[in-house]
């Protein structure tokens, strides 16, 4: 236990590396907050770890780009910034820096499907996923998601819980409308519209909350 404890205060004590010190902020209520795209902590309270968790998530990286394993590539980052290594890794850049609209490729639409339903910052990238969403030719879902999209009535009864997500995200399922409408303290109204099937670009059920995305 005494090394154990040894081991925490050396952990706690080393200074960060200058890569990662460049990624840090103060905030009022949790003091210095780690926010590097490959290692987060909030608060910062083991420098040493998160130094051992660059390296380590160096190497991983490196190995993943060589495999061009881009899920992988991804999902390595932490969560703010999935979004952007996807653009970076993936769909690539306009000459102005914007993201490009997602191809017909079925891998990279999964991919930013699984980004999409895993966000938690969508109003901070409002403008790269209007430029990801720009093909009318777009779909987002599996087969399998798109055989149950199939089998929806034509017009779709759904539910929105009005939050900041662009306007894009519905629910065939009330009571998830009414989670995302109330989580984190929030009280945002909750409508209920019948959405034409042909206003719909993807359906997504990954995640247990039968997502209508819909086009604005």
């Amino acid at each position: 236990m005494d090394e154990a404890m040894s081991d925490l205060a050396a952990l706690a004590a080393e200074e960060l590396c200058e890569e990662l010190e460049a990624c840090v902020e103060v905030d009022p209520t949790w003091g210095r907050m780690l926010k590097h795209p490959l290692v987060y902590s909030v608060p910062l309270s083991l420098p040493g770890l998160s130094n051992r968790a660059l390296v380590q998530k160096r190497r991983l990286l490196d190995a993943a780009i060589e495999k061009e394993d881009w899920h992988h590539v991804v999902f390595l980052h932490e969560r703010p910034y999935r979004l952007e290594a996807f653009i970076d890794y993936v769909t690539g850049r306009d000459e102005d820096g914007g993201a490009l609209p997602l191809g017909q490729s079925q891998d990279d639409r999964d991919l930013a499907a699984d980004i999409w339903v895993d966000s938690e910052n969508i109003p901070q990238c409002m403008d790269d996923w209007t430029a990801l969403f720009a093909s009318t030719s777009l779909w987002l879902g599996s087969e399998d998601e798109r055989a149950e999209f199939d089998a929806l009535p034509d017009p779709i009864p759904a539910w929105r819980g009005e939050i900041d997500d662009g306007g894009w995200s519905h629910t065939t399922d009330e009571k998830v409308a009414k989670f995302f409408a109330t989580r984190f303290g929030a009280n945002a109204a909750i409508t209920q519209v019948l959405i034409p099937k042909d206003k719909v670009f993807g359906y997504l059920t990954r995640r247990g909350e039968s997502e209508l995305l819909v086009r604005r």
